[in-house]
């Protein structure tokens, strides 16, 4: 089976041309609002629209210029909290498990990809959203029921990586027969997978990468409303911009906590870097212990032969 054919005329052309104009200079606004000016006006169609640069707490852990915010800014973040917590707390009082709904997540994910594929866009984009919004929870169960675990993390990571592999790769199958739009396509799916890459290296390096423009939340909405509205042309364009934005942003917020003394990156640290700490506390532990244990052993055999040689 191939492509749908993609509805909005040619890219560029007629009504498809003013959103894709609209959502690119959103998107260049967007990286102006984080990079340096506090506010960055667009304009289209005779009207502006103004973006501000977020001032959210732990912004400043990132240097003076990358800033931690993104799209979806720490107020859509509380929205969006306050919307999932109440059924995280329902889902814990019927024993649901944040490992189950990661794994249902998936699933539908899965699911709603086959039916954009079976020919449906509108209700497998709905589905999809559906099971975006599952996978949203599985974290806020966790936090309710007290026990987040290493593998829960590991496993949602996996997760949203096959996720994104599932959803990129049906965005350059509806591209497929568009030349520059495939490699548009291929661009931004490379993007998110270097995007989720730069921020577990760096976590494991110590340093913290959590900012862009564009992070999984952002991509997927764009992608799933780019599916649903008929505009998939407008959210690669976005999906490519944004994602290449991100990943300069955060290679440019490791670079600055590189180049500053480790007392000067604010905020906590990252899980990784807390166990490596708390094993090489426990490291140092061990060897005073067995130094003291030693030191012990030799002063008991020192006494024994000054006891002998007083007989």
């Amino acid at each position: 089976m191939g492509a749908p054919a993609l509805g909005g005329g040619d890219l560029l052309v007629g009504g498809l041309g003013g959103h894709l104009h609209l959502a690119v200079s959103w998107l260049l606004a967007g990286i102006l609002a984080q990079s340096g000016c506090f506010t960055a006006p667009v304009r289209w169609g005779g009207g502006i629209a103004t973006l501000q640069r977020s001032h959210a707490p732990g912004a400043d852990a990132y240097g003076a210029r990358t800033r931690g915010v993104s799209v979806l800014n720490a107020h859509g973040r509380r929205v969006t909290e306050r919307l999932t917590v109440p059924v995280a707390r329902a889902c814990v009082r019927v024993g649901v498990t944040a490992n189950a709904l990661t794994a249902l997540g998936l699933v539908v994910t899965l699911i709603g990809v086959g039916v954009v594929v079976a020919g449906a866009p509108v209700i497998g984009g709905l589905v999809m959203a559906t099971g975006l919004l599952t996978d949203a929870v599985d974290g806020a169960v966790a936090r309710e029921q007290g026990r987040p675990t290493r593998f829960g993390s590991f496993f949602d990571s996996v997760a949203d990586r096959v996720g994104d592999a599932a959803v990129f790769g049906l965005l350059v199958w509806l591209v497929a027969d568009r030349p520059v739009l495939l490699a548009i396509a291929l661009v931004a799916f490379a993007a998110a997978l270097i995007t989720s890459y730069v921020r577990a290296k760096a976590e494991s390096l110590g340093w913290r990468a959590s900012v862009g423009l564009l992070e999984r939340p952002e991509r997927m909405v764009i992608l799933v409303v780019g599916v649903v509205f008929d505009l998939v042309p407008v959210a690669v364009v976005v999906l490519a911009v944004g994602g290449v934005a991100t990943v300069l942003q955060r290679v440019i917020a490791v670079r600055e906590q590189a180049q500053r003394p480790a007392a000067a990156v604010h905020g906590p640290p990252t899980p990784v870097a807390a166990r490596r700490s708390a094993r090489r506390r426990a490291r140092r532990a061990a060897r005073h212990a067995a130094d003291d244990a030693r030191a012990s052993r030799r002063d008991g055999a020192r006494a024994r032969r000054a006891r002998r040689s007083a007989r």
